[in-house]
Parts: C-alpha cells; structure tokens; sequence
C-alpha cells in the first residue's frame, strides 16, 4: 500500500525516526524539507524549507540518518554534506544547531549512536574527528581523533560494553570509539580502500557483524576481547 502524495525527485529522503509524538520524521538528503507520517492516520506532510545548506550545489545529501534522544524526544540529522545538525523537536519544530563554519566538507559523518552518557556520538566517515551532539543542551563539539582519510566507516553500532564500533568502510581498522573518555582506538589489520563492509548489527551473542558492501565475506567484531579480522562465510 503506498500512502501520501507523489514526492518527485531522488535521494530526497536518507533514514527516518519514529518521534516521541508518534509521527515518523524523514531526515532530508536532497530533498529540501523533512517529510512527516502519522501512522495512525497515513497523512504525509513536508515541513520546513531547508535549501542551501549543503557544501554540494543544489543542497545535495544534507543529512544521513537521524538518532532518537528518548530524554528529550528530539530527532537530530546526522551532518553528511550539511554544515549543522538538524534538529525535530517533540512538537515538529525544526531548527539547526552548530558553527557551520566549523562543520564544513563532504560526506563528513554516517550515522551515529546514543551513548550511557545521554549524548549522541556520530561515525566519522571524511571528518577526521567524532561528531558529539548534547540532546539537553543543543551543544555541538568534536571530539577525538584526529584520523584522516575519506571514506572511512560506514555506520556505528554500540557494543555491550559502551563503546561504538565503527565499521571499516575503505579504512584499514576498526575504530573502537569510548564515550567515557571520548577517546578512540583503532583495531584490527585490514586491507585498505575496497569500499569492504556498509553498516552492521549487534548479534544476539552481544558481537557486532559488519554487511559486506564490496568485501566478499561477513566481518565478526568480537566485543570485548579488541579482536577483529575474522571473516565469516
């Protein structure tokens, strides 16, 4: 069943989040509005104008994938080519947070996850350092690194042990991020570049399996233990 109105366009929406008002909010890549569904009643809305806030011309891939904050029930758009987090309150309103002069560049983030500690840490994929985002009091930092390289992880999951496992996209390693001491440690001695693993999950054995994009096999982080490298079929 297809709900809504005719949206024209490509790569207009990249990830959504179920609110705290029960809606689910599409985070805009290309598209230059958030798109908004009440699943109780299939209406489908646009909020908002967001052009030109892209370092792409034609404000293309503004945000990729959003995070939930349960505490305060707002929904943050993770920065790609955007020079700010994009942030949808309880209540639908949408405002921006961050320098943008300090989050300048492409492809910079992709996605990211909610720590012990209550803040949102985003997976650095060209940035160099970890995006921190404070849900309470809308601060924006960088935290980190730095580790240079483009392309490096796709996707962050967190292990049982608090940390966010970054998942090697062209990058060599592992980045087995703590949010305790928002310091980062790489892991692992993989080939580099090769586009290898896109996004992962959490098993119900509390280990983490990277999706193989280019990569030929399933990646096993074993959590806990640092060890990496170990290839399933």
């Amino acid at each position: 069943e297809l709900i809504g109105g005719s949206h024209p366009g490509i790569d207009k929406w990249l990830g959504g989040e179920l609110a705290a008002d029960g809606c689910i909010y599409g985070v805009p890549g290309s598209a230059k509005c958030v798109l908004k569904v009440d699943p109780r009643t299939d209406e489908v809305t646009r909020l908002g104008d967001l052009r030109g806030l892209s370092a792409i011309r034609g404000g293309k891939f503004k945000w990729l994938r959003g995070a939930l904050d349960p505490e305060t029930g707002d929904t943050f758009g993770v920065p790609s080519n955007g020079n700010q987090v994009l942030r949808i309150d309880r209540a639908g309103g949408i405002d921006l947070l961050g320098d943008p002069d300090a989050l300048q560049g492409h492809w910079k983030w992709h996605g990211g996850v909610r720590a012990a500690n209550g803040s949102l840490y985003c997976c650095p994929c060209n940035a160099e350092r970890v995006l921190k985002i404070a849900p309470a009091s809308g601060e924006v930092s960088l935290v980190g690194g730095p580790w240079p390289g483009k392309q490096k992880w796709y996707g962050s999951l967190l292990g049982k042990d608090g940390c966010m496992y970054n998942v090697p996209n062209c990058a060599s390693a592992v980045l087995k991020f703590d949010p305790a001491s928002e310091t980062g440690t790489l892991l692992g001695n993989l080939p580099g570049g090769g586009w290898k693993w896109h996004g992962a999950a959490v098993g119900g054995d509390g280990n983490i399996y990277g999706v193989p994009a280019h990569a030929r096999r399933v990646l096993k982080i074993v959590v806990g233990s640092d060890e990496v490298g170990r290839e399933l079929a």
